[in-house]
Parts: structure tokens; C-alpha cells; sequence
């Protein structure tokens, strides 16, 4: 027998220039974040801006000041300290939300003495998401994310909403297409087209393939999940303070208490919690049912009898070898590698195995739709 080295885990987040950079256009961030956040809120006069929009902006930066800042640093600091998929999904949604935010901002608000602290904190959002994304391993990420059936309800909701913003912003534009009619009670006419434009090609398409990805148990799905959830719960946060803001200056309509941006923050918060907490919490790795097979790249054997201890499936003929020695159930002479085996077990094994005169039984019979394997090249294939 040979004894193979075990293989080096594979690394969450690979080394080299991207990371490098990712770490620091991500640092430059979280300085302009700050820097900015502040600026709007102890400066008046800063936006140029009708009450609305000046309320708006204030609470935006208020929560970016607060929430959002933080949550960058402290998902950097623990990628720094023990990097996790915890801390690196979260930190790449916040990502997102620079992105999402600052095109805001770098579109949709008037010239001021702070544009190009936007128009920066823009391009380093969208520089440090692409090289943190490509500085990921998706299989390793999704191994620490809830598979199972948290995955699918997370999926199906994170779908929902990519859905409802395609439904409610594409159909108003679509109404105006046909009969020239604008969305009223709404928000000014001015702000529509950025809304919609910003909402339809930054959040929308992402939940959209978040969701969809999630439900297959792609591995990507379980990245984009949590990151645009987490990314979704801060920005909802950012609308909750915009009401508010808006409420004390006398803006019809707002206020601090409203249902639906309170049950929206809660709602993309507990889909990011479920797919993040005790991820391997639900369901037995071992059992048989559907519902347990591998999490993005675990395999849970359906049928224990019908695998080998270290990941193969044994041929269904008598002929077949072992991968550690001959295995024969034709005499009570043969033996394995490993010890002798009798010829009363040979015949218990070879039922279990679905060999010629064995009784292949209920529970061989029983096996998932669709599973994961890991091939030996460390790729993820899903076999029907």
C-alpha cells in the first residue's frame, strides 16, 4: 500500500496582486465612507438640493456613518484575523453597497464640493468587488453557507424580490411607454429615472441570479446570496433613516415608523443570519434523504452501503477491485487488503453492493435527484 499525503486545503481566499488590491481599495473605502458620511452630515448647505433630496441624503449618510462603515471594518478585521465565509461574503456585499450607494450619489446628486469624494468612492467600490470576487473560491466559500432546505427558502425569497423590482419599476415604465403616464405619490419625476436605471442594472439582476443560482445549489448562489442580502439589509436601512429625515422636514407621507422598510431591513437581515449561523446545524450529513445531500460541495452518501470509505463507488460486478486490495466472494478463502473477510459476509457484502445473487433491497433503491461529487481535480459536478 502507498500512503497518498493528504492534499493541502484549498485557501478561501487565493494570494496574489488581486487580493492585495482588494484589501486596499477596500481600506481607501471605508476612509472615503467616512470622510464623506461626515462631511454631509456636520456641513450645511453641503447638497445643493431641495428638502427632499437634502433629507434623504442626510440619512443615507447618517446610516453609512453608523452602519455600514463598521460593518466594512469589522468584516475586514476578521478576514484579517481568521478569514471565514462569514466575514468575506460580508465583506464583499458591502462592496456592493459602495457600488449601489455611490452611483447614487455620483449620478443623482447636484454638483457639489464633495463629487469627487462620490465619483471615487464609486470607482473604488466597483475596482475592490471585482477583485474580491475573482480573489474567491466559490466551492470553499459555499462549504460554511446553509445548504439544504434554509438554502432553498433564502433562494426563493432572494428571487421574490429580484422579481417584485423587475415587476413594479419594469411595469411603470412600461405604462409610461404606452400612454406617457409617471408613477404618482411616488417621488418627483426627476428622481424616477435614476431609481429605476440604478435599481434595474445594480440590484435587480443581481438578487435575480443570486436566488436562481441559490435554489440549484450552485456554489455561486450560496456567495451571491449572502453578500447581496447582507448588502440589502444595510441599503433598506438607508431608506428606513431616509423617512425619517424626511418626516422632520416636513415631507408628506414619511415617517420613521414605516412597516414596510422595518419588515424589509428584518427580512434581508434573517435570510443573510439563516444561510450564515450553524450552517451545518440542520439535517444528518448521513442520511439518506434528499434533503441532506452535500452543502455546495459536501457529499452526504444516500445509501451508506453502497460507497466506499474514502468516496468511490464500487463496480456492480463481481470482477471489480478494491482500491486498497482484490476483493472475491467467490471462496471463503479470499481476503481483503486489510484483514479476512469470511464467506458469510462476502455474501452480505455482495447483496449490498447489488452483486449477481444478492437482493438489491429498499434502501440501495433509494437515491437523491440529484447530488453533488467531488472530483479528484477538486471541481464540483452535479450528477443526475
Amino acid at each position: 500500500m502507498h500512503a497518498h499525503p493528504a492534499p493541502s486545503p484549498t485557501p478561501l481566499l487565493r494570494p496574489g496582486p488581486r487580493l492585495t488590491a482588494a484589501w486596499t481599495l477596500s481600506g481607501v473605502l471605508l476612509l472615503l465612507m467616512v470622510v464623506q458620511a461626515a462631511l454631509g452630515l456636520t456641513r450645511s448647505g453641503l447638497y445643493p438640493e431641495q428638502p427632499w433630496a437634502v433629507a434623504a441624503f442626510r440619512g443615507n449618510d447618517l446610516v453609512t456613518l453608523t452602519l455600514a462603515a463598521p460593518v466594512l471594518a469589522l468584516a475586514m478585521r476578521a478576514t484579517r484575523r481568521r478569514a471565514s465565509s462569514a466575514s468575506v461574503l460580508v465583506w464583499l456585499g458591502m462592496l456592493h453597497y459602495g457600488v449601489y450607494n455611490y452611483a447614487y450619489y455620483s449620478f443623482g446628486a447636484a454638483f457639489s464640493a464633495v463629487f469627487l469624494l462620490h465619483v471615487a468612492a464609486l470607482v473604488v467600490s466597483i475596482g475592490g468587488l471585482l477583485v474580491l470576487a475573482t480573489s474567491l473560491d466559490a466551492g470553499r466559500a459555499a462549504r460554511d453557507v446553509a445548504g439544504g432546505r434554509r438554502a432553498r427558502v433564502v433562494g426563493a425569497f432572494t428571487t421574490v424580490v429580484g422579481l417584485a423590482l423587475v415587476a413594479a419599476w419594469g411595469g411603470l415604465s412600461l405604462r409610461f411607454a404606452l400612454t406617457g403616464t409617471l408613477p404618482a405619490n411616488v417621488m418627483p419625476p426627476s428622481a424616477v429615472h435614476l431609481v429605476y436605471a440604478i435599481d434595474l442594472s445594480l440590484l435587480a439582476p443581481v438578487f435575480l441570479v443570486a436566488g436562481v443560482l441559490l435554489w440549484r445549489r450552485e456554489p455561486w448562489g450560496a456567495v451571491l446570496a449572502v453578500a447581496v442580502n447582507a448588502s440589502g439589509a444595510v441599503y433598506l436601512t438607508v431608506l428606513w433613516a431616509v423617512g425619517g429625515f424626511q418626516a422632520d422636514a416636513g415631507i408628506p407621507g414619511t415617517t420613521w415608523l414605516s412597516p414596510v422598510a422595518i419588515g424589509s431591513v428584518l427580512a434581508c437581515l434573517a435570510a443573510t443570519l439563516a444561510l450564515l449561523v450553524r450552517p451545518h446545524g440542520a439535517g444528518n450529513p448521513t442520511s439518506p434523504t434528499p434533503s441532506s445531500t452535500e452543502r455546495f460541495g459536501h457529499l452526504a452518501s444516500p445509501t451508506p452501503s453502497s460507497t466506499e470509505r474514502f468516496g468511490h463507488l464500487t463496480s456492480p460486478t463481481p470482477s471489480s477491485t478494491e482500491r486498497f486490495g482484490d476483493l472475491t466472494s467467490s471462496t471463503p478463502s479470499s481476503t481483503e487488503r486489510f484483514g479476512h473477510l469470511t464467506s458469510s459476509t462476502a455474501w452480505s457484502v455482495k447483496r449490498s453492493m447489488h452483486l449477481p445473487g444478492g437482493s438489491p433491497g429498499p434502501a440501495a433503491a433509494r437515491r437523491p435527484e440529484a447530488w453533488w461529487r467531488k472530483p479528484d481535480d477538486g471541481s464540483l459536478v452535479a450528477e443526475a
